[in-house]
């Protein structure tokens, strides 16, 4: 059996492993875990600060070109520059 109590500033797990003969009680087995939550938060900030950081990078670099279809890529000539492609 297990206990489960989760908090934003802890996690606490029971586990029922079966009864002690010297005591005549429950044995248990609990892990105390903190700012367990908080990991969920902080991979979705991590996140947003890349796509953040994708956005400004886009915006620095330019990158409001049309870029060719993948139909266009396969089909067309790679230098004709009609079509947005260029040989570099």
């Amino acid at each position: 059996m297990v206990a489960n109590r989760s908090t934003f500033k802890e996690d606490l797990y029971l586990v029922y492993e079966g009864l002690n003969q010297t005591l005549a009680g429950p044995f248990l087995r609990c892990t105390f875990n903190p700012l367990v939550m908080w990991i969920w938060p902080g991979c979705g900030l991590c996140w947003l600060a890349r796509i953040d950081e994708l956005d400004r990078r886009c915006r620095r670099v330019g990158a409001t070109a049309q870029f060719p279809s993948a139909w266009e890529r396969r089909y067309t000539r790679h230098n004709d520059p009609q079509h947005g492609c260029s040989e570099r």
